[in-house]
């Protein structure tokens, strides 16, 4: 694990986070719940949202590309000048406001990063796009995964915003389509020879592995 990544992090966006965002205990029935939310100010909604701006650098950039860019052009020393270098290289350019998913993938990258601090990205998934279109790669909006002794747990994350009644609709049709066999596969060698985290090296050979036995097969639908 990066731990010069994670210093950093630290230092510039969780010791932060700390009064703007509230965790509670989870809710434990079927399945786990972590409620979060904003703290109760004035200016809490502006807090909130210069925090994500900040964030945006660090979801858009893989743990070693932030440390690189900070040791060879100091991306940090201003994190709205690296949140706007980071649309300027990389992010997507979303012409319809309305259904711009940049706010609500930064946000659940900062969830993630700050409150699961032990979990390492998967893949970075502005680094893989369509040159010049700046075309965005569809799948998961968060891929992270966490390792504690032999235990691999991965996250898979979808992240909506905007109007109440959109996230649930929305929310509720990712899930029930991206949660599947088929999509999870495929998403999953599609990652297998694309992925940053050393870590996963040996999990990942053996995905690329049934990736090619799978042609060799022919089981799959190309």
């Amino acid at each position: 694990m990066n731990q010069e990544y994670k210093k950093l992090y630290k230092d510039l966006i969780a010791e932060k986070c700390k009064t703007t965002i509230i965790d509670y205990d989870p809710c434990n029935k079927k399945y786990q719940y972590q409620p979060f939310s904003h703290s109760v100010s004035p200016m809490a909604l502006d807090n909130l949202y210069d925090l994500v701006i900040d964030n945006v650098v660090f979801y858009t950039f893989s743990e070693d590309e932030i440390i690189k860019l900070q040791n060879n052009i100091s991306l940090l020393a201003d994190l709205r000048s690296a949140a706007k270098y980071a649309f300027a290289e990389r992010l997507p350019k979303r012409k319809a406001a309305d259904s711009d998913g940049t706010l609500g993938e930064v946000l659940l990258d900062l969830l993630i990063q700050v409150f699961e601090p032990a979990s390492q990205k998967l893949i970075a998934r502005a680094k893989h796009i369509e040159v010049g279109k700046k075309s965005e790669i569809t799948g998961y909006d968060a891929l992270y995964f966490t390792k504690q002794g032999d235990e691999i747990t991965l996250w898979l994350g979808q992240a909506k915003a905007g109007q109440e009644s959109y996230c649930k609709r929305d929310i509720k049709k990712d899930l029930n389509e991206k949660f599947q066999t088929d999509y999870f596969t495929e998403t999953a060698f599609y990652i297998a020879d694309k992925s940053d985290c050393y870590e996963l090296t040996s999990l990942l050979n053996e995905i690329n592995k049934i990736c090619l036995d799978t042609q060799k097969e022919n089981l799959t639908k190309v």
